[in-house]
């Protein structure tokens, strides 16, 4: 049905919305004259708006005693259908405010990219973008993106997704790391085949596309073997342990520049393995349809890297 047929259909059918609110304003207030004091508008005026939703419906809503109303039986059927509908619209305007901010970015990303990439930078955004409201929703597997409303995810890979436009933000560079003091009072690393005498701080999840230390040692053409340390169920409880002292962890290019440079971690050796996947912005196509989100993905782009 055309737009025009609908409005047109709806005005046949549906009474006028000053009637329904004058109606309502009346049956709530139970006179005339209380309901005109509420609408701002002369009492007159609720009555004959009242008149004329009676004339829609074919039947009396109230029954006019001395200054106040009452409802029918048939307004109180309508009166409950009226109020329910207004409560329904009032509810879906809620419901479309908090799903459609246009200030409101959502950016999806795992919790080692989130912690250690996203966190520290998305402080200086938004400190310099405080009308903008970021939500960072932290997972460990790919959650396809809405078609309904704009979302950011941030996804390593190989960058083939169908559900949204995809950029490079880096490459995948691993190398060793480890905090000062775990070397104290140990032979130095001059290996790569040095690494297996140590604590290897290992991450083990169901979903584990990037770097461990099997293929670490395979890409330096060794056979990792019986590996010694703990393993974790999350890159940041792996780092932390770094920094704590309990062994060496693998660390990324980009994900733990701060680290290093404030010597919580350090490279026990300098060897870099780096690989054809990486991290990737990816945005759906409704990311378009506000500036705020625009200018997150200007601004992540910004800081994307070959």
């Amino acid at each position: 049905m055309a737009y025009d047929e609908v409005m047109d259909h709806l005005s046949r059918t549906l009474p006028p919305l000053r009637a329904l609110i004058a109606f309502e304003a009346a049956a709530r207030c139970g006179s005339f004259t209380a309901a005109a004091r509420e609408l701002n508008v002369s009492q007159p005026a609720v009555s004959r708006q009242v008149r004329s939703l009676e004339d829609a419906l074919g039947v009396a809503v109230f029954a006019r005693e001395h200054r106040r109303v009452v409802l029918t039986g048939a307004g109180k059927i309508y009166f409950d259908a009226v109020t329910s509908g207004f409560a329904r619209i009032v509810e879906g305007g809620r419901e479309v405010a908090q799903a459609y901010q246009p200030n409101r970015v959502t950016i999806y990303a795992n919790y080692g990219l989130a912690t250690y990439w996203l966190m520290p930078r998305l402080s200086e955004y938004q400190a310099a973008n405080p009308e903008v409201d970021i939500a960072v929703c932290t997972l460990e597997c790919e959650q396809r993106l809405s078609d309904s409303e704009p979302e950011i995810a941030i996804r390593f890979g190989g960058g083939n997704w169908s559900d949204g436009d995809v950029r490079l933000l880096f490459r995948e560079r691993s190398f060793p790391v480890c905090s000062p003091s775990y070397l104290d009072g140990r032979a130095p690393i001059r290996s790569v085949a040095d690494l297996l005498q140590h604590q290897l701080l290992r991450v083990q999840t169901d979903y584990k596309p990037w770097l461990d230390w099997v293929g670490f040692f395979r890409a330096c053409g060794l056979a990792a073997g019986q590996l010694r340390g703990p393993t974790y169920n999350n890159y940041t409880l792996a780092i932390q342990a770094a920094i704590a002292g309990r062994g060496i962890a693998i660390g990324w290019d980009q994900i733990l520049d701060d680290y290093l440079q404030r010597d919580w971690l350090v490279r026990p050796i300098e060897q870099v393995v780096a690989t054809d996947r990486g991290y990737y912005i990816v945005a759906n196509r409704k990311a378009g349809w506000c500036d705020a989100t625009k200018d997150v993905l200007d601004w992540l782009n910004a800081g994307s890297t070959k």
